[in-house]
């Protein structure tokens, strides 16, 4: 799965996805960590990855715009980056399908919400 993680990310999840066989990309390795989340959203469409983040303000951008990818919205109680890349590798797999219809993705603790594509 080709991902891009967003700067509320750390980037050890990034480095345990690969491991795990994703394509990941962190925008502070692109250079775009001072970038406005717009430019972020941009960018995952552009290179046809699934956003990965945080970052609630997504939400919002996602639903208006008209370029669209996958996004996850990560809202864990752990903050711990192997708790979280451990929870992304196990869940993943089941949610491509969606993501690749450009779905807007919680993970919570307990709970997994899917939101269709306007």
């Amino acid at each position: 799965m080709r991902l891009l993680l967003d700067n509320s990310i750390s980037w050890r999840v990034g480095r345990d996805l690969r491991k795990a066989g994703h394509d990941c990309a962190h925008i502070g390795d692109l250079g775009l960590a001072a970038v406005g989340d717009h430019e972020v959203y941009q960018r995952a469409c552009t290179e046809q990855r699934f956003l990965l983040t945080q970052d609630s303000d997504f939400g919002p951008l996602h639903a208006s715009s008209t370029a669209r990818t996958g996004v996850v919205l990560l809202r864990l109680s752990s903050g711990n980056p192997v708790v979280q890349a451990q929870v992304l590798t196990a869940n993943l797999p089941q949610l491509e399908e969606s993501l690749a219809a450009a779905a807007f993705v919680t993970i919570e603790d307990d709970l997994i919400h899917i939101l269709a594509a306007p």
